[in-house]
């Protein structure tokens, strides 16, 4: 049986279109101005009318009148992390119901490589040729020595594979750590074959697994999650896409979230 690992890249997608997010800003105010009883000043200075009763008098319930949706491409440890967060609207790929065993996978698992373990290119795959019985790889060094892969990367879908060079079949971490993710996908396609319910199997699969989330919040509830997870304690992948969360934000309803991309992205936003 011969398995892959598509190495993918973390992402994230505004879904809420962007035409909308300055409309919203003008919800808030309006909404803030309801409280004042100002409504016929809305629209005139909206920014400063937002930054002075949200951030200054720290009125941030106006921030709750909104609703931002975006799609995350990550790893179940990124979204084991964004999930905790309260009050939002959250739909995730399922392991339970989405079946890899499934011939439009291509006996192939999406997954992503820590930086910790190797810098990959995205698309990079890795693949073994599987013995059915033992559930290692065919091609292990002689003698039990150690274990090999074969790698391409797919640079485009009109360009046809690459041949990674020796650098990544150089770095035992990597190789390492894909054979485990291979043996991983081993046992669950062995266990689905067998009979196994897509629901059990999967608790052969690593926290590696790409998984995808659509995640909406408030504006207020963002300024939560970015305060969170764009902190310099925040795991490396959460921290980057709130990072990346942050720019689109800041883009497009600066008087909401300009003040934390001051605080988090600072030189940049004025470049």
């Amino acid at each position: 049986m011969q398995l892959a690992i598509e190495i993918v890249k973390p992402s994230v997608e505004l879904v809420t279109p962007a035409e909308w997010l300055p409309q919203m800003a003008k919800i808030i105010e309006y909404c803030g101005r309801l409280c004042h009883k100002t409504e016929g000043l809305a629209g005139e200075k909206t920014d400063g009318f937002i930054r002075k009763v949200a951030r200054k008098l720290r009125h941030e319930s106006i921030e709750e009148h909104s609703s931002i949706c975006f799609h995350f491409v990550g790893s179940r440890s990124f979204s084991h992390q964004l999930v905790r967060h309260r009050l939002n609207a959250i739909s995730q790929e399922s392991q339970r119901y989405c079946d890899y065993s499934n011939s439009k996978y291509g006996n192939c698992l999406k997954v992503l490589c820590p930086p910790n373990i190797a810098e990959v290119p995205d698309g990079l795959v890795a693949y073994a040729d599987f013995d059915d019985e033992t559930g290692w790889p065919k091609n292990q060094g002689a003698e039990g020595g150690p274990l090999t892969l074969s790698y391409e990367h797919h640079a485009s879908s009109v360009m046809p594979p690459l041949l990674v060079g020796p650098a990544i079949l150089a770095n035992k971490r990597f190789v390492r750590w894909a054979i485990t993710a291979l043996r991983c996908y081993w046992q669950y396609l062995t266990d689905r074959a067998e009979g196994v319910p897509a629901e059990d199997a999967r608790e052969a699969l690593q926290n590696a697994c790409k998984t995808e989330v659509a995640f909406s919040a408030s504006a207020r509830q963002w300024r939560h999650v970015i305060a969170m997870r764009c902190d310099k304690h925040a795991q490396w992948q959460i921290r980057g896409l709130a990072t990346d969360v942050l720019r689109i934000l800041n883009e497009h309803m600066p008087a909401c979230f300009g003040d934390l991309a001051e605080k988090f992205l600072g030189p940049e936003i004025d470049s």
